[in-house]
């Protein structure tokens, strides 16, 4: 992976975290806690759950339209 830009173009001389390959300034231990530990939790649509449902459904319906086009043309 290439170190990250700075805005002037230049690569980032800042050492990665151990563990990580970018440094604290560019995304390493980054990121907000999951769930209702974040503060900024009000409805849950996004979280990873909720995600995985719609895709489910996502798929459910698309198997379920690929059935009916295939019995309306009389295949079995």
């Amino acid at each position: 992976m290439t170190r990250p830009l700075k805005s002037g173009g230049e690569v980032c001389k800042s050492p990665a975290v151990r563990g990580w390959s970018v440094c604290r300034f560019h995304g390493a231990r980054g990121g907000a806690p999951k769930g209702k530990a974040n503060g900024a939790w009000k409805h849950g649509y996004y979280s990873g759950a909720a995600k995985a449902e719609r895709l489910l459904v996502k798929l459910l319906l698309k198997d379920a339209s690929s059935l009916r086009k295939m019995l309306s043309k009389g295949e079995t």
